[in-house]
């Protein structure tokens, strides 16, 4: 099983064998844990790991997607 397909955005989650599609740079969520850099956040109907490049974020915040790294998800706060 290959960790990611080159040039998609499709990546394996959870070393499992299922595919899931990365949200799209721009896309708006919330976290939904702390991010310290990284934790959870929601964006869409889905649940994904992501880093902040801010350092530290609460949960419950609003977040937008900075840039997507291979299968790395960076998000940063979005202000209110």
């Amino acid at each position: 099983i290959m960790p990611s397909l080159v040039g998609s955005e499709m990546c394996i989650r959870d070393r499992g064998s299922t595919l899931e599609k990365l949200p799209e740079k721009g896309a708006f969520g919330e976290t939904v844990t702390p991010l310290t850099p990284s934790g959870k956040v929601h964006i869409g109907e889905n649940l994904f790991d992501a880093t902040s490049d801010q350092g530290y974020l609460k949960e419950h915040l609003p977040i937008k997607v900075v840039r997507i790294e291979g299968c790395k998800i960076v998000v940063r706060a979005v202000k209110e």
